[in-house]
């Protein structure tokens, strides 16, 4: 493997943006905060101009108006003193340089007086309307100059509760320039009055110039207080607000020069280019020196790692780098030990060589004992890995499941497996089995699950599958078809009388208790019938057990022939036998059967040599018509069988029947 250092440039870009960069980044977000101050203050100057202004102007139309009012309450008026009340309108003008004139007007709109000369003929149209009050406070009325252009406030004179005339005051426009101009307005910031319908009244530069025209933007109804940006008159773009008096409707804007405004961000920008240069170059200079000694430092720190990693004995080095010089001792030791440990390996290797051979010829004996033990086992065993897998076998789980060993030896998975046998046609696995094999479904790693196969020639498999925790499953197979043929045949024995082959009391009795219980449920009648056999003690006595039990197994075919195959005769002991009739329909049906059974196996038997004979007696009960209970419709039973035997043999009694007329011999 090939290493090479980073080269001088990779670490000089580096050091110079740790230098230069937070310095900037520090710098810039501060004079970006003084530049954002500087422009707030500069608003805030405008919104506190454009109150000022507002201010002043509702104060000083305040002052007029009050003072007009004054004037329209002297008693020369009420008292018809035309004269007089000049005199005093005169003296109003004289001590106010903004009044221009007072008019007089009656209710008619006819000018009954006026100071000045003439210029009542400037009168907007509805201070003169006959019969109608005149606005508080006009727009502005144009003059040949801006000089004698002004606007015009009113106030009635109410004579006994009537408006006899009417007082109007005219106010020089230029007044509003000075007002303007007495609120100092800085350079850069621009000023104008408008009125309701947004001509300019006055403005705090060239005011003479644009007086009477449209505010450029105030068109429409406009909302009583905004910011705007464009260009003013004078086509310098500015930034600025309106907000309207209260007092008289006017509007007031005020604006900025966006080149003063955006001044604080050029100010800043420039002195953030200025640091950045100076930091610029002096990071450049420390980043130089630092990449200079980093590299020669990185440089043999690689040498000697190169060296290290091909064995060869590394020498210390030093370097201005106190830590380069630390990792180059280091690197010494290492090389060091590392030689001394390659060669304690090389002793571990040949030991654990000779170790390895050992123990493969170890492991070699140890399989061959536990493929001869496999292979010499009753059991079938088959490992099956977590993939499904057949990773493990032995012949005698290939002879169990008809499955070829070299089909096994191919490693085949579990599902190539039950393919194979269903395409043989030897599938004898059951749902459970492909659930546990295919889906691994019931697998608990620890739990072994056992379950039985019965082979299509009657052998019976008994298959355990064992799951492992990394996913496996061992599979055993044992053949105990041998076990199974004798539980069976205990089972049989169990139910079944040994000499007759015909089912037992204990047999009798379950399917009696099953007939009662499908009588509850469905209403099914059925009967019982005790019989005994008449004289049987007699053969015994005098020919033999052998011969009785000859009799006992001829008497046995008879009834069976007798029957139906759903009836079922049973042996209860000696020469006692009985038989359950299902589905009877009706008393006859039994009486019937007993007719037939006294008709067919009563009579001679050739037992070998011997000709014996015999005779029945039969007790009679039926369900539901006797009994429901299955103990008392035994009783019932035994007793029309004893009922039978004291009447002379050779006959049947019902169940209830108290005279021979319920009897037939």
């Amino acid at each position: 493997m090939i290493i090479r250092p980073r080269p001088i440039w990779f670490y000089f870009i580096a050091f110079s943006a740790a230098l230069t960069l937070p310095v900037m980044a520090i710098a810039g977000y501060m004079m970006w905060n003084l530049a954002e101050a500087e422009n707030a203050r500069l608003q805030n100057n405008l919104h506190d101009v454009n109150r000022q202004i507002i201010f002043a102007l509702e104060r000083q139309q305040g002052a007029d108006i009050a003072a007009l009012r004054a004037l329209a309450t002297s008693p020369a008026l009420r008292s018809g003193g035309i004269e007089a009340f000049r005199t005093q309108a005169n003296a109003m003008v004289d001590a106010n340089d903004a009044l221009t004139n007072i008019i007089l007007r009656d209710a008619d709109g006819r000018v009954l007086m006026d100071t000045g000369s003439g210029v009542e003929s400037d009168l907007p149209p509805e201070f003169l309307r006959p019969h109608e009050a005149p606005p508080e406070l006009s727009g502005i009325a144009l003059g040949k100059t801006f000089a004698q252009s002004g606007y015009f406030i009113s106030t009635p004179v109410t004579i006994a509760g009537t408006a006899r005339y009417y007082v109007i005051a005219r106010i020089a426009l230029p007044s509003l320039n000075s007002l303007i101009r007495e609120q100092m307005i800085d350079d850069g910031y621009f000023a104008s009055i408008v009125d309701g319908n947004g001509l300019i009244l006055a403005r705090s530069a060239e005011g003479d110039k644009y007086y009477g025209r449209k505010l450029n933007g105030l068109v429409g109804n406009l909302p009583a207080a905004f910011t705007w940006s464009g260009v003013n008159p004078q086509g310098i773009a500015v930034f600025g607000i309106f907000n309207r008096s209260t007092m008289s409707g006017w509007g007031v804007t005020t604006g900025i020069d966006r080149k003063l405004l955006s001044a604080p961000l050029r100010k800043s920008l420039l002195w953030l280019t200025t640091l950045a240069a100076v930091t610029l170059a002096i990071g450049c200079s420390i980043a130089y020196l630092l990449s200079r000694v980093l590299t020669a430092a990185s440089r043999k720190i690689v040498t000697a790692a190169v060296e290290l990693g091909e064995g060869r004995t590394i020498r210390a080095f030093t370097t201005p780098i106190i830590e380069a010089n630390i990792v180059s001792t280091a690197l010494q030791a290492t090389s060091e030990k590392l030689r001394q440990n390659a060669e304690a390996l090389g002793s571990a290797n040949r030991m654990l060589e000779r170790k390895v051979e050992e123990r493969t010829a170890e492991l070699a004996a140890k399989t061959e004992l536990l493929e001869t033990t496999m292979s010499n086992m009753d059991q079938g065993i088959v490992v099956i890995g977590p993939n499904g897998e057949i990773q493990l076998f032995n012949k005698t789980a290939a002879d169990l499941n008809n499955v070829p060993v070299e089909f096994l030896e191919q490693g085949p998975t579990i599902a190539e497996a039950i393919a194979y046998r269903r395409a043989n046609d030897q599938f004898e696995h059951t749902d459970d089995e492909l659930k546990i094999l295919l889906h691994r479904e019931g697998v608990v790693t620890g739990k072994t699950l056992v379950h039985e196969r019965e082979r299509r020639n009657g052998d019976v498999i008994e298959v355990r599958t064992v799951p492992l925790a990394d996913g496996s499953l061992v599979r055993t197979f044992t053949d105990v078809t041998l076990r199974k043929h004798a539980e069976r045949h205990l089972e049989y024995l169990a139910r079944h009388d040994p000499l007759t082959r015909l089912p037992n009391r204990v047999l009798f009795r379950e399917r009696l208790e099953q007939a009662v219980s499908y009588n509850r449920r469905h209403g099914a009648p059925f009967s019982v019938l005790f019989i005994d056999l008449d004289g049987f003690k007699e053969v015994n006595d005098r020919h033999g057990h052998a011969v009785g039990d000859g009799l006992l197994i001829e008497v046995s075919a008879r009834f069976k022939s007798a029957l139906r195959m759903e009836d079922t005769v049973a042996r209860l002991g000696g020469d006692e036998f009985a038989i359950l009739q299902t589905a009877t329909g009706g008393g006859s049906d039994p009486v019937r059967l007993a007719r037939r059974l006294l008709e067919e196996a009563a009579g001679n038997y050739r037992i070998g040599d011997i000709e014996v004979s015999t005779g029945l007696s039969i007790g009679i009960a039926r369900c539901p018509d006797d009994e429901t209970d299955i103990d008392k419709l035994l009783r019932q039973a035994d007793a029309a069988l004893y009922r039978a035997k004291r009447q002379g043999r050779g006959t049947f009694c019902l169940a209830g029947a108290d005279d021979a007329r319920h009897q037939a011999g």
